[in-house]
């Protein structure tokens, strides 16, 4: 799985950085996730189209925010 393009993922990190805004990396949390379930059963989450999720994929994106913002040190996960 094609998880993205590095120089854009540093451009987001330098301006983060010059922000002083951490960065929250979900394309990499939910790149696992799917990698992780495989091809035929990331493809059953994307019943329409490869970009909107049936609804057992959005359960599975929502753990993913919460994961993402875990492994961010966020204090929202508590909540």
């Amino acid at each position: 799985m094609k998880t993205g393009d590095s120089t854009y993922n540093s451009e987001i990190r330098a301006v983060g950085a010059a922000e002083h805004v951490p960065i929250i990396d979900m394309a990499t949390v939910e790149a696992d996730r799917l990698q992780a379930l495989g091809p035929h059963e990331t493809a059953a989450l994307f019943p329409a189209d490869h970009t909107h999720t049936s609804i057992e994929g959005a359960e599975l994106n929502a753990e993913a925010v919460v994961d993402a913002l875990r492994l961010a040190g966020s204090p929202w996960p508590r909540f």
